[in-house]
């Protein structure tokens, strides 16, 4: 048994299976009681899309293959999926550089306030006698707890913003080809 993480392809062939084109980026309306739609995901195209990307190497590249049971014969899909996808993408980015922009700022305002909560509950702790020493404790811990949200925010969540902007862009450089999707086979139990 390997005990060492496997190592990452350089490049990913993507296929997402999609009962239509706009499964894409709409969540499909898949019925239960059907079970032609069984191996179908009731996430959209482009989320199933990103959750193979994120955990990929930054430098990896992708292709996308969209096998779709309806309207695969249209000429002109390709075209217009490469279009829209690529104006999904780069929407979803600006909402993202948003985001990371919203948390940089509240995360410097509140990193500011948590040395200030340090620096008062430590001296706090410091000025209380012997006696109450678990409050005293209490207050010391409670301090650097209180970084916490401030480290969250600009180390975490700012991690995860940037994963999901290469993965949008990772999309937008992947060539897209529409198939015709083969019979559906339910998966197994």
């Amino acid at each position: 048994m390997r005990w060492w993480p496997r190592r990452r392809p350089d490049h990913l062939d993507l296929r997402v299976r999609l009962l239509r084109l706009e499964d894409l980026f709409a969540e499909p309306e898949l019925d239960p009681f059907l079970p032609e739609q069984a191996p179908y995901d009731e996430r959209t195209g482009v989320e199933q899309l990103l959750g193979r990307l994120r955990p990929s190497k930054r430098t990896a590249t992708a292709s996308v293959t969209v096998e779709l049971a309806e309207g695969a014969d249209d000429p002109g899909a390709e075209e217009r999926a490469r279009g829209a996808l690529d104006r999904y993408c780069r929407r979803k980015m600006r909402m993202l550089a948003e985001e990371m922009e919203l948390s940089r700022r509240f995360g410097y305002r509140s990193l500011l306030w948590g040395f200030v909560a340090v620096v008062v509950l430590n001296g706090l702790a410091e000025a209380i006698n012997d006696d109450w020493d678990p409050i005293a404790s209490g207050l010391s811990v409670a301090s650097w707890v209180i970084l916490w949200v401030p480290v969250n925010l600009l180390v975490y969540d700012l991690y995860y913003l940037r994963r999901d902007t290469r993965g949008y862009q990772k999309l937008i450089d992947a060539p897209l080809t529409i198939t015709a999707a083969g019979p559906a086979v339910a998966p197994e139990r």
